[in-house]
C-alpha cells in the first residue's frame, strides 16, 4: 500500500494530538494529586478552558481536513468531466470521419460495382472529408496519448485512402481490373483504421468509468 505525503502527515498530526492529550491527562491527575484528588475553582477553570481549546483545536483541523478533502474531490472530478468532454467530442469527430472511411472502403471493395471515375471522385471526396474531419481535432487538449496515437493512425489511413483515389482519378486509363491489385493495400489500412477507431472508443469507455467512480 502507498502512502501520500497527505496520509503521512494526517498520522504525525495525530500522533502529536493524541500526545498532548495524554500529557493533559498525565498533568490533571498529578494536579488533583496533589490537592488530594479535588481542585479549587480556579484550577478547574483553567483545566476547562484548556481542554476546551484543545477540543476546539482538534474540531477546526477536523473540519479544515473535511473541507479540504471535498475540495479536492470536487476539483477531481470538475478535470475529469472536463477531460470526458474533450474526449467526447473528440470521438463524436472521429465517428462521423469513421463512417464516412467505412463506407467508401466497403464500396471500393466491393467488386460488383463500377470503379469508374465519377466513383473513385465520389471515394476520393469521402476521405477528403474524413481526413479534414479528423484533422479539426484539437489534439493538444486531449490527455490520453493513446487517444492521440489512435486518431493519428485513422489519419494516416485515411490519408492513404485519399492518396490512392487521387492517383486513380490522374489516370484517365485506369480501369477495374487494374484496381484489383489495390484490393490488399485498400484492406490493410481499412484494418489500421477500424483498429484506431476501437481503441478511441475504448478510451471513452474508461474515461466514463473512471468519471463514475469519483
Amino acid at each position: 500500500m502507498k502512502f501520500t505525503r497527505k496520509d503521512i502527515a494526517i498520522c504525525l498530526i495525530a500522533i502529536l494530538i493524541i500526545s498532548i492529550l495524554g500529557f493533559m491527562t498525565a498533568g490533571l491527575q498529578d494536579a488533583m494529586t496533589a490537592k488530594g484528588g479535588r481542585l479549587g475553582t480556579s484550577e478547574t477553570a483553567s483545566w476547562v478552558q484548556a481542554l476546551s481549546s484543545f477540543v476546539a483545536i482538534c474540531a477546526g483541523f477536523v473540519i479544515a481536513s473535511v473541507q479540504s478533502a471535498n475540495a479536492e474531490k470536487l476539483a477531481k472530478r470538475e478535470r475529469a468531466e472536463a477531460d470526458d468532454e474533450r474526449l467526447t467530442s473528440a470521438f463524436t469527430v472521429a465517428a462521423y470521419a469513421h463512417q464516412i472511411a467505412i463506407e467508401a472502403i466497403d464500396d471500393m471493395l466491393d467488386q460488383a460495382k463500377i470503379f469508374g471515375y465519377l466513383e473513385v471522385s465520389s471515394y476520393h471526396l469521402d476521405f477528403d472529408g474524413a481526413e479534414a474531419a479528423l484533422a479539426a481535432i484539437p489534439l493538444h487538449n486531449l490527455r490520453s496519448t493513446v487517444m492521440v496515437g489512435a486518431i493519428l493512425a485513422m489519419k494516416r489511413s485515411v490519408h492513404v485512402l485519399r492518396f490512392i483515389t487521387e492517383n486513380a482519378r490522374r489516370d484517365p486509363g485506369f480501369m477495374n481490373s487494374d484496381y484489383r491489385d489495390l484490393h490488399a493495400e485498400v484492406l490493410t489500412f481499412k484494418a489500421i483504421e477500424q483498429d484506431a477507431f476501437h481503441e478511441i472508443v475504448a478510451v471513452v469507455e474508461q474515461g466514463r468509468v473512471v468519471l463514475s467512480n469519483i
